[in-house]
């Protein structure tokens, strides 16, 4: 029989980024106010409709991973160690992409103040480093692992200063998106610590496939209707948000990571911690 690699995971959450980016590209242009950035007046259900659509989908790729877990596809099996060149480049790119992204936030950023300036700078150093790490080695080293509780302190910074910087973010629709994207973000980047420092249980490969698809989904329908609205929208989307740096570096990231992981030729298995030990406690 021919072995499942997990391609379904990639495809499906891809089509799921599709189906929310096109009900938000129709939400920019109809029924948001860009001056308070709440919905119009009466435009409510059609408003929420993409929250209902994205909790539709997410519940679809949780289902259909914890099915390919059962089925030991292979993106729920294959070790960081087990990749290859190919894979280890893409990640790397990835990386060097969010770098990019958080030095565009540097000069861009207005009224940033020093702990921001010098949180940008520290983040960008990082996904660089992260970047040429990878980009240089055919297997991840397990300290790239541990590296990246970095980002996901930073992401979760950044939910906390904006959640504290809106007292009804519920409302305002561009940054309950935004705080979606960097609490699935922050999960997603504790995550990889298991996947790259070779310290994963039997559960933890499901949930960091979850999480790089809830990433990737958030990320990707903010990105994708931001730019269909700025090209298609015209003066109906006058005084909307540019798309986030942060959510295109996250979009990145985990999107190469699925990539890999759900098109990868399986050369070395997952082998759990708890396998180790019971191995140590038998010598």
């Amino acid at each position: 029989m021919k072995e499942k690699t997990g391609k379904l995971f990639l495809i499906y959450t891809a089509f799921a980024v599709i189906i929310a980016s096109v009900i938000r590209f129709f939400q920019y242009v109809s029924v948001i106010d860009y001056e308070t950035g709440f919905f119009l007046k009466g435009s409510e259900p059609m408003g929420n409709l993409v929250y209902i659509v994205l909790a539709v989908l997410i519940a679809g790729l949780v289902a259909l991973v914890i099915f390919g877990n059962i089925r030991k596809w292979t993106a729920t099996t294959v070790s960081s160690a087990g990749m290859g060149s190919r894979a280890t480049i893409i990640l790397g790119a990835s990386y060097l992409v969010a770098a990019l992204m958080k030095v565009y936030q540097l000069f861009t950023a207005e009224g940033g103040n020093l702990f921001r300036t010098v949180a940008m700078v520290a983040a960008a150093l990082f996904f660089a480093a992260m970047g040429l790490l990878l980009m240089k080695c055919t297997v991840p080293p397990a300290v790239s692992g541990f590296l990246n509780i970095f980002p996901s302190l930073i992401m979760f910074s950044q939910a906390i200063e904006l959640f504290m910087g809106d007292l009804v973010i519920k409302n305002r629709s561009d940054n309950l998106i935004l705080l979606f994207i960097y609490l699935s973000a922050t999960l997603f980047f504790a995550g990889t610590v298991r996947f790259y420092g070779r310290i994963e249980t039997k559960t933890s490969r499901p949930r960091e496939i979850i999480m790089a698809g809830l990433t990737f989904i958030f990320s990707g329908t903010h990105v994708i209707s931001k730019l269909l609205a700025l090209a298609f929208g015209g003066e109906a989307v006058q005084g909307m948000d540019a798309v986030s740096p942060d959510a295109v570096a996250a979009m990145a990231v985990s999107g190469a990571f699925l990539a890999v992981i759900c098109t990868t030729v399986q050369k070395q298995e997952i082998e759990y911690i708890v396998e180790k030990k019971e191995e140590k406690n038998k010598e």
